[in-house]
């Protein structure tokens, strides 16, 4: 279809994606799917690395009041491409996240007086393999599984 791999060392990929399947430390039920957006640069023929922001939110109900989370993850990431399927439209990868999550949370009760705000932030880590497959040469679509931004994140990716 396109004539060489669908990696190249010299690619710039700019990814939407959707995590389905928890993000990591999440508490209560989600009122937001995980969004996050990731940049990646080839920097060899194998190699590539990049960053990630993602967003969501949760609530967590518990009889006389409510806790509400939101959680943004700013992270680096970096990917090993290897060439699985031998088609030039297929690129699959596996790779490590080392991220910050920065949480914030707002508990309001039906109680007089019972309403806090707290915040905290932590480092984080994800394992992942993944795989995009191209339309054309520069538009496609990515699948990973793994702990980071979800348990399975969907999305769309463009090639730059």
């Amino acid at each position: 279809m396109f004539g060489q791999i669908a990696y190249k060392a010299t690619d710039k990929n700019v990814s939407g994606l959707v995590g389905i399947g928890g993000y990591g430390g999440v508490y209560g039920d989600a009122t937001l799917p995980a969004l996050a957006v990731s940049y990646e640069q080839g920097i060899n023929e194998n190699i590539s690395v990049g960053g990630i922001f993602g967003y969501t939110g949760s609530e967590y109900n518990f009889g006389w009041g409510k806790a509400e989370y939101s959680y943004i993850l700013v992270g680096a990431r970096g990917a090993y491409h290897y060439d699985l399927f031998h088609k030039d439209n297929i690129d699959t990868y596996g790779g490590i996240m080392l991220g910050y999550n920065i949480v914030s949370s707002t508990v309001t009760s039906t109680l007089p007086g019972f309403a806090f705000s707290a915040s905290g932030n932590y480092l984080t880590y994800g394992g992942f393999i993944g795989g995009r497959y191209y339309f054309n040469e520069q538009l496609g679509v990515q699948a990973e599984l793994g702990y980071g931004i979800g348990l399975l994140s969907l999305g769309v990716t463009y090639k730059l």
